[in-house]
C-alpha cells in the first residue's frame, strides 16, 4: 500500500517555520500519543507533541469540488480559522496561536492540517460544569464571569464579531482565582462594517445557547455580573479609548466606575434581545456532546 503524500506548508506563522512543522507531522512519530480531542463532520482535532512542542492540530479534509475550489481559493475553513486568530492577535485578545496551515492532495481528496500552539487550562463548558456540580468556589464563579464579559466587550468594541462564541470554544485558564479566557477556535471571527447591536446580541447568544443545551446555564446573578462586564468593557474601549490590556482585567469597582457614566440599568438591556435570539433557535442541544471532550488542552 503506497504511503500518503507528505504535508507541505501553505501558511508560515511568525518564525517562518512551515516547512519545518510540515516535515515533522510527515516524519515525526507523534500520532502514537496524541490525544483526539474532537471528530466531526470531516473536522478532526487533536493535541499532540510536535517538534517538542505541545500543539493542537485541526485536519480538514475537502472531498467535493466545492470543498476543494474553496481550498484553491484560500476560503476554506482552515484559512478562515488562520484569518480570524490574525484579527483578534492584532486586537489584543487571546487566542491560541497559529504556528503553520499545511496541505497534501491525496488522490481526490484535499488534506490541511493547522498547527496551532496550545493553550492549556479547561473550556469555559467545563467550568459551568463544575459550578453546576458545586466544584468551584463562588468567588472562582464571580471572577470567571467578570474575564468572560470583559472578554466579549472588547471583542465588540473592536468592531469583531464570532460566529460561533460558544463556552467549548474559549479556554480558561486560572492564575489563582484570576482567569484568562482564550478563543480556541476562530474560524467563525470577522469584522464588521454595520449593524454592530445585532451581532452583540449573537455573540452574546452564543454563550448561551451551548450552555443551555449542555445543562449548565449559569444562575441569574452570574449572568448579570457577565452582562455589566460585557458593557463596562465595551464602554472603556470604545468610549474611553482604554487600552485591551486594561480593559480585560477591570476590577469589580473600576467597572463601577466606569457604568456609573451609564443611565441606570443600561447593562442589563441586553438580556431581553438576547433571551429572544435563544427562544427562536431551536433545541441547542450539541449532536455530539462537548462535557465528553479531554478536560485538559480542550481545543
Amino acid at each position: 500500500m503506497a504511503e500518503a503524500p507528505s504535508f507541505s506548508a501553505r501558511r508560515h506563522g511568525p518564525t517562518g517555520d512551515g516547512p519545518e512543522w510540515a516535515r515533522a507531522l510527515s516524519q515525526e512519530p507523534w500520532a502514537d500519543s496524541a490525544t483526539l480531542l474532537k471528530e466531526d463532520g470531516g473536522v478532526r482535532v487533536m493535541a499532540a507533541e510536535l517538534r517538542g512542542r505541545p500543539v493542537v492540530l485541526k485536519f480538514y479534509r475537502y472531498g467535493g469540488p466545492l470543498g476543494r475550489a474553496r481550498a484553491r481559493l484560500g476560503m476554506a475553513a482552515g484559512d478562515r480559522h488562520w484569518a480570524g486568530a490574525a484579527l483578534l492577535a492584532a486586537e489584543g485578545i487571546p487566542c491560541a496561536p497559529m504556528l503553520a496551515l499545511l496541505s497534501r492532495k491525496d488522490g481526490g481528496v484535499r488534506e490541511d492540517c493547522l498547527v496551532m500552539g496550545r493553550v492549556e487550562g479547561v473550556s469555559l463548558l467545563h467550568c459551568l460544569d463544575q459550578a453546576r456540580r458545586g466544584e468551584m468556589p463562588l468567588r472562582r464563579q464571580h471572577a470567571l464571569a467578570d474575564a468572560v464579559g470583559l472578554q466579549v466587550g472588547c471583542l465588540l468594541a473592536s468592531g469583531l464579531h464570532n460566529r460561533d462564541h460558544k463556552p467549548s470554544n474559549l479556554i480558561v485558564s486560572f492564575d489563582g482565582d484570576s482567569p484568562t479566557v482564550a478563543v480556541a477556535d476562530c474560524q467563525g471571527v470577522h469584522r464588521l462594517s454595520r449593524d454592530r447591536s445585532r451581532h452583540s446580541i449573537r455573540t452574546q447568544a452564543s454563550l448561551a445557547l451551548e450552555a443551555i443545551g449542555a445543562g449548565v446555564l449559569p444562575r441569574r446573578a452570574i449572568i448579570a455580573r457577565t452582562l455589566r462586564a460585557v458593557m463596562a468593557a465595551y464602554t472603556a474601549r470604545r468610549f474611553a479609548k482604554m487600552p485591551v490590556e486594561q480593559a480585560l482585567v477591570l476590577t469589580k469597582a473600576e467597572q463601577d466606575r466606569v457604568l456609573g457614566s451609564l443611565p441606570r440599568g443600561m447593562p442589563l438591556k441586553a438580556w431581553p434581545r438576547i433571551a429572544q435570539r435563544i427562544r427562536g433557535h431551536g433545541d441547542p442541544t450539541p449532536r455530539v456532546d462537548p462535557l465528553a471532550t479531554p478536560q485538559a488542552a480542550s481545543q
